[in-house]
């Protein structure tokens, strides 16, 4: 569960809580770019105008913003996290019509899409069990 705090400097902070973030690759050639999402503990702070915070994903540290999808070519250098879990049609279309924005609880995505929310518990048990393989490379 996500908590809110303020520090005596009247700055916002959001404690660590399991959160959702979105990771797109555009193609130009398809329709629509592929979107996978992983699941990550992260905790935010205010800086200026904007909540910052950093997850961990293979072993890197990528610095978050609340709300901006992370990009692949960048943050991943081609290759997709092993416990990424692909948008189904309706996570996907609620992503596109901005109803779904990274750094959403995963408790909070559980409750409007059961089957994204089950993919990444089921990766985040494997991510914790060390039984991961490699990373999946993405062919141009």
């Amino acid at each position: 569960m996500s908590h809110t705090y303020y520090d005596r400097d009247g700055q916002q902070h959001s404690s660590r809580a399991e959160r959702v973030f979105f990771i797109y690759r555009w193609v130009p050639e398809a329709p629509k770019g592929e979107i996978r999402a992983i699941a990550r503990a992260a905790a935010f702070s205010q800086f200026g105008h904007f909540m910052m915070g950093t997850i961990r994903v293979g072993g890197k540290s990528i610095t978050v913003s609340g709300g901006e999808d992370l990009d692949f070519e960048h943050d991943f250098g081609g290759w997709w996290p092993v416990d990424s879990c692909v948008l189904d049609g309706e996570a996907y279309a609620a992503w596109n019509s901005d109803r779904l924005k990274s750094s959403a609880t995963l408790s909070a995505v559980g409750k409007h899409f059961p089957a994204l929310a089950a993919c990444l518990r089921e990766a985040r048990k494997t991510r914790r069990r060390r039984r991961v393989g490699p990373p999946q490379r993405v062919l141009p």
